[in-house]
């Protein structure tokens, strides 16, 4: 069965988990192994995704399949830096 669901604080160690591995199946390649082993170990932190799991302004939905974690999705304001960004614009910020 698949099911999509919103994310809640008690998901940030598996939705740590499923972050890094998809980035790393994504992206890893591009890197060298020291910076991907830094850049997962601070940006994908279980407590780094507690605390944006709680944030009233970011929203994260999770893809299970037969109860397993296959992806997941993140919004939240817009961080990008352009003219044209304005307070209460979001983004997609994974997928």
């Amino acid at each position: 069965m698949t099911r999509i669901r919103r994310a809640t604080p008690d998901d940030a160690e598996a939705l740590s988990l499923l972050a890094a591995q998809t980035f790393t199946e994504t992206f890893g390649h591009l890197y060298p192994q020291e910076d991907l082993h830094v850049f997962l170990e601070e940006t994908y932190a279980v407590e780094r995704a507690r605390i944006v799991l709680a944030h009233a302004n970011y929203a994260i939905w999770l893809l299970e399949m037969d109860n397993l974690l296959v992806g997941h999705a993140a919004a939240g304001p817009c961080g990008l830096p352009h003219d044209e960004v304005r307070p209460g614009d979001g983004e997609l910020k994974r997928l």
